[in-house]
Parts: C-alpha cells; sequence; structure tokens
C-alpha cells in the first residue's frame, strides 16, 4: 500500500519536472525567434540605409559634374597612368 503511494507521488514528480521542461523550451523558444526577427529586420534596415547612401551619394557626384566610380571598373591603384590615351 505504502509503496504505490510513493510510486504514484515520484510518478507525479517526473510529470510536473517533465511539463516544467516543456514549458521553460516552448518560452525560450519564442525569445530566440523574437530576437531572430529583430535581428533580421535591424540588418535589413541597415542595409536599405547603405543602398540609400550609396544612391545619395552618386547623386551628389553627378551633381557635381563628375561620373560616379564604377565598382570593379578593371584598374588598379597606380596603374591608371599607363592606361590613359
Amino acid at each position: 500500500m505504502r509503496k504505490r503511494g510513493e510510486e504514484e507521488t515520484r510518478r507525479r514528480r517526473e510529470e510536473e519536472t517533465l511539463r516544467r521542461g516543456d514549458e521553460t523550451r516552448k518560452r525560450g523558444d519564442e525569445t530566440r525567434r523574437r530576437r531572430d526577427e529583430e535581428t533580421r529586420r535591424r540588418d535589413e534596415e541597415k542595409k536599405r540605409r547603405g543602398k540609400e547612401e550609396t544612391r545619395r551619394g552618386k547623386e551628389e557626384t553627378r551633381r557635381r559634374g563628375r561620373q560616379p566610380k564604377l565598382k570593379n571598373d578593371g584598374f588598379k591603384r597606380g596603374m591608371e597612368e599607363e592606361y590613359c590615351i
């Protein structure tokens, strides 16, 4: 009789522990998901701002009457003189 009560108590404790573990894991998953979303949003905002600044810089260069530098235009530093016509 006493042994059955002890087993019941032990089983109840184990179930409670498992339930608590599941709740903690769910809460951790939610926190991680929220943090990932915030990071993604921050990265997208940073990328957008960088693109706007680049565009603004190119427009400023055009306004001054010069052609904006293009990426990978084939010249290395110090070699421009050799290829000038």
